[in-house]
């Protein structure tokens, strides 16, 4: 990936989709106007087009016959051209308008879904606001020889608030099907003048065209940072533009880049890959200064320690970590009583979850803390920031842990911005260790995330007065155990297995997450038995409703295994583990990403049945890769009666990159040739 710095910089993205070619930023708000706009008014704006000929609402005979596309037969659609422009105007102020247009031919029926776009913009209030305007597409059906064109109705429009001051524009294109030829338009007017939207130009179909187009008055100082592995290329010239000072004309110097792509294949999701966008061809901004002629040079380059006094001058994240006496006598009670501290934060932890119920939405900012507390309910932020005021009432050193949640790509740490953050937990430090809970979610224990917000990289704030910030990994936070114990049995042309299987930590929450999905016990049964093609009795389920304990399921299950030959084949760790490969490809142009370190037991007993003899067994088994960061344990011990296996994988590192895959691969490889080894039972006289 490259990250060149040109004079110019821009905003690091925090990887959410703006319909097929933006990633949206949440705002960071540096208050320009003061210094750009007291007596300027524009007159007139030149746009640059450089080689680009296409315009909305005209298409080709080929575009509209067009029904595959050799270069990738898999393509379900394929954006033909797309255009972003970007340049600046001046009403009260300056603002940046960003003018979209985007052509796509679907191929195949999946394809439909990009006829749908979704359109991220905030609204801070007056003056720092964004609104979307000037919405219009056509799909282009060819029927009977002749081209049928349908035009985008306003009915279609709707917009969503997500959180806050977050917003969503939607709009569905009418009558899309396999065939259809769409295009559409939209303009993005924004008071941020301090951003430029980033620019993705791959995406998850092929690409034949895209372009960014953007002018910037050379008051702005950005870098600009180029990332993914196909190049696009850049055009940058100086120019000029005609504003109005106090009545006088003048020539204000700009500069203009013309980026552009063409030939980009799709870049397909992958396995173990938490977020696509860091990987997709694109470019960013982040702004770095303003120089306005005959001021100082006004510096917006930030380090992380200012970006944590950012944030605690911020009143809807800071003004949250000075307030006290949230549910008081309960709090007092708890910080008074004979229990271990870590009992009393478990206590503190549980009762925020008592009192206040998650909404299922999450945020990093808020403003009403009293409120969710009126309500009995809030979103992640609301509840995490109650909790960490509690345990501070209580005497513990408390304190946010900020960071990109890993569905929305890793943190910019060369470029410091608080645009990176979209999330927070809470840190404790304790006479025995620093631990890390997120109240929001009621199945996980401390020290238990969400694998979303198991990151290598957080940010822990852990002083108002700042300069105190430290980088923590959460990515290793607690171990996480899956232990399933097996014992097998031979009676009347069955085998007979007993199960007993148990999970801690995150194998214990993703369990009980996904219980949740389940309308009763009945139903996750018969889920076992149609994924094993099984038939269960006797089930039963511990620790559901206890979080700091772990999940026990015990059950029984017979198959039909008939004894009649002379020499029997099995092996037990098929009958409901997958043994498959997950990493069969030569190659892999991503790193792949595990959501957390594991370790996986399988013991199993096997009762020789009578009559047999064990003729022949695998061997025992140990690899690993580098200095453990996985390994693999394949053990065997038998004697007349009794058959015992045990088999052991630990993944200590999580993430692995390109240039380690070949390591990855071969190492699965290996493990899943020995797991799908059979035991040999041979007939012999009694």
């Amino acid at each position: 990936m490259k990250a060149n710095n040109f004079t110019f910089d821009v905003f690091p993205a925090n990887k959410t989709e703006l319909g097929f070619n933006f990633i949206f930023i949440p705002a960071f708000r540096p208050n320009l106007r003061w210094l750009l706009f007291l007596s300027i008014t524009l007159l007139s704006l030149t746009s640059y087009a450089g080689n680009d000929v296409q315009k909305f609402g005209k298409i080709s005979d080929g575009e509209i016959k067009m029904t595959t596309f050799p270069a990738d037969t898999s393509a379900s659609a394929v954006i033909l051209y797309e255009k972003g422009t970007a340049y600046y105007q001046i009403n009260q102020g300056f603002q940046v308008y960003y003018e979209i247009y985007s052509k796509i031919k679907i191929l195949k029926p999946e394809g439909v879904k990009y006829a749908n776009v979704e359109v991220p913009y905030v609204d801070y209030g007056s003056g720092s606001h964004e609104r979307v305007q000037d919405i219009d597409g056509y799909v282009y059906n060819f029927v009977n020889g002749k081209v049928e064109k349908t035009r985008l109705d306003k009915k279609y429009i709707f917009t969503d608030n997500e959180e806050g001051k977050h917003f969503r524009l939607k709009f569905s294109l009418p009558n899309v099907k396999a065939g259809s030829l769409i295009e559409y338009k939209y303009t993005i007017v924004s008071d941020l003048e301090g951003r430029i939207r980033p620019w993705r130009f791959q995406n998850s179909i092929p690409v034949l065209e895209s372009i960014y187009d953007v002018t910037v008055p050379n008051y702005f100082i950005f870098n600009i940072n180029e990332k993914g592995y196909y190049p696009f290329t850049t055009k940058k010239e100086p120019v000029n533009q005609t504003f109005i000072f106090n009545g006088d004309m003048a020539s204000i110097p700009c500069t203009h880049l013309f980026m552009k792509a063409e030939n980009l294949p799709a870049l397909k999701k992958e396995s173990y890959v938490p977020n696509m966008n860091d990987y997709y061809s694109g470019v960013s901004f982040e702004i770095s200064g303003v120089q306005v002629p005959g001021q100082l040079y006004k510096s917006f380059a930030l380090t992380w320690n200012e970006v944590e006094k950012a944030l605690l001058d911020d009143p809807e994240f800071g003004d949250n970590l000075k307030q006290s006496g949230f549910f008081k006598d309960e709090v007092k009670a708890i910080a008074s009583s004979q229990l271990t501290d870590r009992d009393k934060i478990d206590a503190l932890y549980h009762l925020v979850q008592a009192k206040v119920k998650w909404n299922k939405k999450e945020a990093l900012y808020t403003s009403k803390l009293k409120k969710a507390i009126k309500d009995g309910v809030g979103n992640s932020a609301e509840i995490n920031f109650i909790l960490l005021d509690m345990l501070k009432d209580a005497g513990y050193n408390a304190f946010p842990v900020v960071m990109s949640k890993r569905s929305e790509g890793h943190l910019p740490i060369a470029n410091p911005s608080i645009d990176g953050f979209n999330y927070f937990v809470v840190g404790v430090i304790t006479s025995q260790d620093t631990l890390y809970m997120d109240a929001s979610r009621k199945n996980a224990p401390i020290n238990v995330l969400d694998e979303d917000y198991l990151v290598d990289r957080a940010l822990a704030i852990r002083g108002p007065e700042g300069n105190q910030s430290t980088w923590v990994d959460l990515s290793h936070v607690a171990p996480s155990t899956n232990y399933d114990i097996c014992k097998i049995e031979f009676e009347n042309g069955k085998m007979i297995v007993n199960v007993t299987s148990t999970k801690n930590n995150q194998a214990a929450y993703v369990f009980r997450e996904n219980y949740e999905t389940y309308k009763n016990q009945e139903e996750r049964i018969d889920a076992l038995q149609s994924k094993f093609g099984i038939s269960i009795s006797n089930y039963s389920i511990q620790g559901l409703d206890s979080v700091n304990k772990p999940v026990v399921e015990k059950y029984t299950f017979a198959k039909p295994f008939a004894l009649s030959d002379s020499v029997v084949f099995l092996n037990p760790l098929t009958i409901f583990n997958d043994n498959s490969n997950p990493f069969k490809a030569e190659k892999r142009d991503l790193p792949v990403e595990f959501s957390y370190p594991f370790t996986d037991l399988t013991s199993v007993v096997i009762s020789v049945p009578k009559g047999y003899a064990l003729e022949a067994l695998p061997k025992s088994e140990k690899s690993s890769i580098k200095q453990n960061d996985a390994t693999y344990r394949y053990m065997l011990q038998k004697d007349d009666h009794f058959l015992r296996m045990m088999v052991v994988l630990s993944l200590n590192e999580t993430i692995y990159p390109v240039t380690d895959y070949g390591y990855l691969r071969d190492f699965w490889a290996n493990l899943t040739a020995q797991d799908n080894q059979e035991i040999v039972l041979k007939k012999i006289t009694l």
